[in-house]
């Protein structure tokens, strides 16, 4: 019996330790991610591999002419959360899609 009670604490042990170290690495990874950013989009046609990433958004956030949110004006700029060590720029908004990179808001060049 107190060989039996001596391996259940182990287990209960290991078992904790387990747990914790599960929960540390969860939030590790959740520390890896960046917030969504603007990035500057140019759009050179239909399809998600004519829309080319080229860099950060200057300035942070986009303002006129690129403010619209009319889908049917030429994609302008778009929010995605990128990992930690971002990919090399230029990558295509299909190349993002394929990477699960969490899109935000879209921002569209304005028709005037």
């Amino acid at each position: 019996m107190k060989s039996f009670l001596k391996n259940l604490n182990l287990g209960a042990i290991v078992a904790l330790l387990a747990i914790v170290g599960l929960t540390a690495s969860w939030k590790n990874h959740e520390n890896g991610k960046l917030a969504k950013k603007w990035y500057r989009v140019v759009d050179n046609g239909s399809g998600n591999s004519n829309k080319i990433i080229v860099e950060e958004y200057p300035g942070g956030t986009p303002s006129t002419p690129c403010a619209s949110s009319d889908v049917t004006q030429p994609l302008c700029a778009i929010q995605l959360e990128l990992p930690a060590t971002p990919p090399s720029f230029p990558f295509t908004l299909q190349d993002a899609i394929n990477n699960s990179y969490p899109q935000g808001e879209r921002a569209h060049l304005n028709d005037e």
